[in-house]
């Protein structure tokens, strides 16, 4: 069994991602990709310059892979408070 897991950055560097995953579709098992943007419309976020239908397209591009979205909460670390211990 083989796993990629990618970081997309919002498909800021689109084309090489795409090619990376056509390449590797054919002998990979399962994707995992980090900081990908779910959205509808074919455009770029205003902040980011991200693709904000990076989902869709990617699942266009992996028609023989079954696609799963987990969207994080957005005010996870502004809820919890988060205690570092402190190595000695």
């Amino acid at each position: 069994m083989k796993l990629i897991t990618l970081n997309l950055w919002g498909g800021i560097v689109y084309e090489p991602q795409m090619e990376f995953i056509k390449k590797h579709s054919v002998d990979t098992d399962i994707f995992c990709f980090q900081e990908m943007v779910f959205g509808e419309n074919p455009k770029f976020t205003p902040d980011l310059k991200a693709r904000e239908n990076l989902f869709n397209e990617i699942k266009q591009r992996l028609p023989d892979f079954t696609a799963f979205q987990y969207i994080s909460p957005s005010d996870k670390f502004e809820r919890e408070q988060i205690n570092l211990k402190e190595n000695r």
